[in-house]
């Protein structure tokens, strides 16, 4: 039977070198935690004063860091942004670019949900045409999540923008089948075939009146699902109107003319009511405040918090 000291004592032999292990671990990242702050402190610091070579340097130490690795990337995206918009070629500008993204999809990695700086990496792309890689981006957000409307948006947006229509019409499609009960789908759909037929006159006149027809059934389902709906109201006037330029019949035209002038005057209505209720609402809400505001003696001030990570440079 071993002593109870001589048990203690073994105890503490086999113990007390983990106890001073754990000790210098927390030791070392209090250590750790104490440069990477001062790093990071000095990064912002460099950024501010628009030193984005420097700071760009300060942010990779960091990312590779255990303390301030999302704000790394996301603050290095930001610099590489800022040299993209002062960027004196073509090659420096998409250089950078793609500098940007990388940063930024590092950054999202470590914080999925972040939709501001998905539209960040869409806007990079876009700025610098570069319209495949931007395709790929997003049909890879979609295929993860077939449900992500937003996503669906900027695909749309990038065929339109690089004029193929046949492929943001399938989208759109795509888009209300996604959402039968979203009236804000069938009037976007809408507009767009709005848009097509008043600007893009390099269009057949027949697809543009086709385009015409079909946004017409689709302004109606949107105002179908929302009787409220003041654009709409003033979508199916503008299409109306088009239709009338693709009609001979001059009795027809006028005909068509009038019903498109009652939606128009019931879009503006409508849109005037809801003005004049926000307004209401809002002195509603100010004279709230005003009452439950306390009295100046009752107000304490309270520090402003510091920002840990950085302003869009945007801004």
């Amino acid at each position: 039977m071993i002593p109870v000291k001589t048990q203690a004592y073994l105890l503490k032999k086999r113990f007390w070198p983990m106890f001073v292990l754990a000790l210098l671990l927390m030791f070392c990242l209090s250590c750790q935690k104490f440069n990477e702050t001062t790093t990071y402190k000095n990064a912002n610091k460099l950024y501010i004063e628009e030193d984005y070579a420097g700071a760009i340097q300060k942010y990779q130490e960091l990312t590779s860091g255990q303390f301030y690795q999302k704000e790394a990337w996301l603050n290095l995206g930001y610099c590489y942004l800022s040299l993209v918009r002062g960027a004196l070629t073509e090659e420096e500008s998409v250089v950078n670019s793609d500098k940007a993204i990388e940063a930024f999809k590092k950054y999202l990695q470590l914080n999925p949900s972040d939709e501001k700086i998905e539209d960040y990496i869409f806007n990079t792309y876009m700025d610098s045409r570069q319209y495949n890689k931007v395709l790929e981006f997003l049909y890879s957000k979609y295929e993860k999540n077939p449900q992500d409307i937003r996503a669906i948006q900027l695909i749309i947006q990038t065929y339109e923008d690089q004029g193929m229509i046949q492929e943001a019409i399938e989208w759109y499609r795509k888009r209300c089948e996604m959402t039968p009960d979203d009236p804000d789908a069938f009037y976007a759909f809408a507009v767009f075939y709005w848009r097509n037929s008043f600007y893009n006159q390099a269009l057949d006149q027949a697809l543009r009146a086709t385009f015409v027809e079909e946004g017409i059934e689709l302004i109606k389902q949107a105002v179908e699902l929302n009787p409220e709906f003041a654009d709409a109201y003033i979508y199916w006037n503008l299409l109306l109107r088009e239709k009338a330029k693709y009609t001979k019949s001059k009795r027809e035209q006028e005909k068509i003319t009038e019903e498109a002038n009652v939606l128009r005057d019931k879009g503006s209505a409508i849109r005037a009511a809801q003005q004049e209720k926000e307004a209401a609402e809002k002195t509603d809400e100010v004279q709230t405040e005003m009452s439950d505001q306390p009295a100046d003696d009752q107000i304490a001030a309270t520090p402003a918090e510091a920002e840990t990570t950085l302003p869009d440079p945007g801004n």
